[in-house]
């Protein structure tokens, strides 16, 4: 694969579905191979050990073995010190961001580890709403990632899993988007492959202008967006000519042509 494909919001929504199953395991160490990279190893009940890789803003994925990693820093120990050991009651995508929360409770504290898959990605320790600790400081114009602040979410998207008609059709009217295909992509952080998908399955013209869909129009295209969030998962790998060209969660119309091979997880 000549580029890492950029997770979209409804690709971690899959993930995240997948990585439930970390659910009720202990947490039993940290690695930090390099600054941006972590790899957790779980005991899940009645399958034993398993290592979570992280490479954020690129991936997450079930390593078979893990590197060597070098000097613990800083970051590393913190995560050590308030995790070892303990249990994981939740994993989830938050809203509709790109970003995963594991939930964990150790003794008698609770602490939630926050994965940001954008931009320059970053891995936050987070509690009590306040950060214990982050891979990296940044400062963003909305948000301060440090040591001590409260942890605050990028300001919100809208969140396709709880749009409504009405909603649907406001958005329609007032985006600057020029086409149907950008405005389903950025405007509902669907990305490039599932607007394009959601276009094929709703048959809509993906270069209509977005303020000319009508009600009817706008119902299709809310049922056909519904069905694509509902989707099972059935992961693929996509070739073309040979090559891997992508890997995704769940079918779609828009590589049926392609040769594919089913993948047993996402």
């Amino acid at each position: 694969m000549s580029h890492m494909k950029h997770l979209s919001a409804l690709d971690i929504a899959f993930l995240a579905s997948e990585l439930a199953k970390f659910k009720d395991s202990k947490l039993q160490q940290v690695y930090q191979p390099s600054k941006k990279e972590l790899i957790l190893q779980f005991h899940i009940r009645a399958e034993g050990r398993a290592l979570l890789k992280v490479r954020v803003p690129e991936a997450i994925y079930l390593a078979g073995s893990r590197e060597e990693a070098g000097e613990v820093s800083g970051f590393c120990s913190i995560l050590r010190r308030k995790l070892n050991g303990a249990s994981t009651t939740a994993v989830s995508q938050v809203e509709f961001e790109r970003i995963i929360r594991f939930d964990f409770t150790s003794k008698n504290s609770s602490y939630s580890l926050f994965l940001e898959l954008f931009s320059k990605g970053n891995i936050i320790l987070e509690s009590e709403g306040k950060i214990v600790a982050a891979a990296e400081k940044q400062l963003w114009a909305t948000r301060k990632i440090a040591t001590g602040q409260f942890y605050n979410l990028p300001p919100a998207v809208v969140n396709p899993k709880t749009l409504d008609e009405k909603k649907l059709l406001e958005l329609l009217k007032s985006t600057s988007k020029t086409d149907l295909v950008r405005f389903l992509a950025m405007e509902l952080s669907l990305g490039g492959l599932y607007a394009e998908e959601l276009c094929l399955s709703s048959g809509m013209d993906k270069k209509a202008k977005p303020s000319t869909i009508t009600t009817p129009a706008a119902k299709k295209i809310l049922s056909s967006l519904k069905k694509l969030l509902k989707s099972k998962l059935s992961s693929s790998v996509i070739y073309k000519d040979g090559k891997i060209i992508d890997v995704v969660p769940i079918a779609l119309d828009y590589y049926k042509n392609h040769e594919s091979k089913p993948a047993n997880s996402f």
